[in-house]
């Protein structure tokens, strides 16, 4: 009543005003703008009074109530910590660890307020959204920044939504919609969502967290974003099939992964359809079950480090595939001194209808996995961090955080990890320095880092060569002959000059690694054959065809037979470029192979202690 009193009087003030004239229509008054309320949330991951699922958890499981613990430690770090600040990295081209920490600071907040309801958790983790969300951006020209930034703001702003000001959740709500959600309709964003690696989990997931979160007041732009996920969600997720093997590695593995089960558990539960790809996808909690030694360290090859930390995605496949030997690893690492994780609070949002009272030891000690880059790994034992280890990779090097290393390996034995992979370089220091770190063309600077070109991998080199960037090795035979078990490679594609190079390695009786390799140049070549070690291995040189490696009271014989004369010999892989940390010993043998005729070399690794 009272808008149709106003419209009046000003249609009254308008004709006064004309002077006689035609009295002109009245404008439509401006509509009011729709109530900030939401009836739905929580709607992520953890629901309206599934709080009493996590606390029957750990009540149940000595295990669980110790990564509940954890996560509440997180807390009090984040209560105590400096609030976030917009600085990118020495690059200048990234804000990922500020958004990393954020996330961490949020996620661990939210679920903290919400399990114990203490004032100082919902406090500091409206002072974070406060100044996130005050940011002049979330960066999104390095779009993986913005994806974990929004994933962060949108589980507090979710989760705590019933304990924020209408002005925080105006605040909120318009930084996510503005940085995150109308950055990622953006056109000159799209290929940050398409890939065939972990940029597309990781930035779906991330967006989608901040679309379903504002799904009840931007219904039209969550559709959207959701069209998006449906048509590019397949690119990676179909890289799983057909066993689980994880193209860039055990790291990116833990990273992309993540990403991907935030997002389909998300989905579901607030119903929508979840691409799931052919099969392999599900089968990936295996990869990482069996790609870690009894060191707990991966089989790092492509730019992965050995990690070993915690680790949410066993609990979804854990739960998914009804299987909790999935979860050997994480159980057996939750203690007081675990380290941190962003996500940890996931776990036990995954882990809340599952029975742990007992995990059961593994029952394979091998898994072959195919795909874009193939992997075969295999031990002597789960239960004993003495069991020998051992896995071998074929692939590319122009595979997304690819190297120069189809054919490479590393062995454990004796509680040692004898053959190692050196893991990657800092990424910002190498694009400081102005290296094209990115291109995977033949020419590209990339292959110039020690730690990323074949010569500094456990393969063999030929003239002094790069491997072919697009030459592809591929696991032709797998075998387990009782005392001797292992896979066969055809790396012929990644040489030049050859008519064909093969690799056959093995664990023989549950101790020894033997490396069987035939080549076959097409021309006189030099040949390195390496293996790479850590600076703290003493490398004696024995004689002609025999070296030690020696840890202490340790020592493997590196024994070598070959058809022709061949010179054994160590050497140092150490940088001498400023932004390069590579240094690490090398030793193997040295021979010059007869053209198109086929060489036989076989070294045997013999744990001696």
């Amino acid at each position: 009543m009272l808008a149709s009193l106003l419209s009046a009087l000003l249609c009254l003030c308008v004709a006064c005003s004309s002077g006689g004239d035609t009295p002109q229509p009245a404008p439509e008054p401006e509509p009011e703008p729709e109530p900030f309320v939401s009836t739905i949330h929580p709607c992520l991951l953890l629901l309206k009074g599934e709080e009493e699922k996590i606390n029957a958890l750990i009540a149940s499981s000595e295990k669980m109530k110790i990564l509940h613990e954890r996560t509440i430690r997180q807390a009090e770090a984040a209560v105590k910590a400096d609030v976030s600040e917009y600085r990118l990295d020495e690059s200048g081209k990234r804000l990922l660890n500020v958004s990393r920490s954020s996330l961490q600071k949020l996620f661990s907040l939210a679920y903290a307020y919400r399990m114990t309801k203490s004032a100082a958790y919902l406090t500091a983790a409206k002072t974070e959204l406060n100044v996130v969300c005050s940011f002049p951006d979330w960066h999104p020209s390095h779009y993986l920044d913005t994806a974990e930034m929004a994933m962060g703001v949108a589980i507090a702003y979710d989760w705590l939504y019933d304990y924020l000001s209408a002005d925080m959740r105006k605040l909120v709500a318009g930084a996510l919609e503005k940085f995150a959600i109308d950055t990622a309709l953006d056109s000159s964003h799209t290929s940050a969502f398409k890939g065939y690696n972990n940029w597309n989990q990781v930035c779906n997931g991330g967006i989608l967290y901040a679309a379903l979160a504002l799904q009840d007041v931007l219904p039209v732009k969550m559709d959207k974003i959701y069209q998006q996920y449906k048509k590019y969600i397949g690119n990676v997720v179909n890289t799983y099939d057909p066993d689980g093997a994880y193209a860039e590695g055990a790291g990116y593995w833990d990273y992309g992964t993540t990403y991907n089960v935030l997002l389909n558990y998300a989905l579901k539960q607030n119903g929508y359809d979840v691409y799931m790809g052919n099969g392999g996808f599900m089968k990936t909690g295996y990869y990482y079950f069996h790609v870690m030694g009894p060191s707990r360290k991966y089989f790092n090859y492509a730019d992965n480090g050995t990690g070993g930390g915690f680790s949410i995605s066993p609990f979804y496949f854990a739960a998914g595939n009804n299987d909790p030997s999935l979860l050997w690893w994480e159980m057996n690492y939750i203690g007081s001194s675990m380290g941190g994780n962003r996500h940890m609070p996931a776990a036990l949002v995954f882990a809340k209808d599952m029975n742990l009272s007992s995990i059961p030891q593994p029952a394979q000690l091998t898994w072959t996995g195919n795909g874009p880059t193939p992997v075969y790994l295999t031990r002597s034992a789960w239960n004993d961090t003495n069991a020998a280890f051992f896995g071998v990779k074929a692939g590319k090097a122009a595979e997304n955080h690819g190297h120069m290393d189809a054919g490479t390996f590393v062995y454990e034995a004796n509680g040692e990890r004898w053959v190692i992979d050196q893991g990657p370089e800092n990424y910002a220091k190498v694009e400081a320095a102005g290296v094209s770190l990115w291109s995977m063309g033949q020419n590209s600077g990339r292959w110039d880092l020690l730690r990323y070109q074949n010569k500094y991998h456990n393969v063999v080199t030929l003239n002094d060569e790069k491997f072919n960037v697009n030459g592809k090795a591929t696991i032709t035979d797998t075998f387990d002959e009782g005392t001797r078990r292992g896979a066969t490679l055809n790396l012929t594609p990644c040489y030049n000059k050859v008519n064909s190079v093969t690799r056959t390695i093995a664990l023989v009786d549950e101790r020894k690694l033997e490396v069987h390799d035939e080549l076959t140049p097409t021309k006189e070549s030099s040949m390195v054959w390496t293996l790479v070690t850590d600076n703290n291995t003493e490398v004696s040189v024995l004689n002609e065809t025999t070296l030690r490696m020696i840890r202490g009271t340790k020592s493997v014989l590196v024994s070598c037979t070959a058809s022709l004369p061949v010179t054994a010999s160590s050497w140092q892989c150490k940088a001498t470029t400023a932004y390069e940390a590579a240094d690490a010993k090398c030793l193997g043998f040295k021979a010059t192979l007869p053209a198109n005729e086929t060489t036989i070399i076989t070294v045997t690794l013999t744990p001696e202690q």
